[in-house]
């Protein structure tokens, strides 16, 4: 069997991605609490290091090389998926975002590479937690109101990153 069809093979399991989400959101879990309750010095805090010298210097390799496969585990969208299960309103999509959705999505990616420059985010425990728990209420809030992940294809900066790296990304398919 080779690499493909062993992807393939592990992608079409009934337990994918589940397997992957939970571990992946109690680790966003833990990475919230280390950053709220943590050291408050920069170098001594494991949340800091773990979200912006580790995780956000990989992320864009990972899009290269294995495309959107981050968006299937993201903690956001399994919480918005949890919450549109539980509350959904299920409306559909405002045009609006189906309009300028991917706009959207941009300017909160260059906003958010902009306010970690300005405010220091990679410096600060407070803000990078109180950041990643906004990602997490926008999900919350798109999933009780709108129909099929609407934060994820619509809204989320992280999707429109990966949208601009994944398409350069590696085909798997042969």
């Amino acid at each position: 069997m080779n690499i493909s069809q062993f992807i393939k093979n592990i992608l079409s399991r009934k337990w994918y991605p589940a397997v992957l989400r939970w571990p992946t959101a109690l680790f966003f879990v833990f990475l919230v609490y280390v950053l709220l309750y943590g050291r408050t010095e920069a170098r001594y805090n494991l949340g800091l290091s773990m979200t912006w010298f580790l995780w956000w210097s990989i992320l864009p390799l990972m899009f290269l090389v294995v495309g959107r496969f981050w968006c299937s585990i993201c903690p956001f969208a399994m919480v918005n998926d949890l919450v549109q299960r539980l509350v959904g309103n299920n409306l559909p999509v405002p045009m609006f975002l189906k309009r300028y959705g991917a706009w959207i999505t941009y300017l909160l990616f260059i906003s958010l590479i902009y306010t970690e420059f300005i405010l220091g985010i990679v410096l600060s425990t407070q803000i990078s937690a109180i950041l990643m728990l906004t990602l997490a209420t926008f999900a919350v809030i798109s999933g009780a109101f709108y129909t099929r992940r609407t934060w994820c294809r619509y809204l989320c900066p992280l999707g429109g990153m990966a949208t601009i790296f994944s398409k350069a990304g590696l085909c798997l398919d042969s």
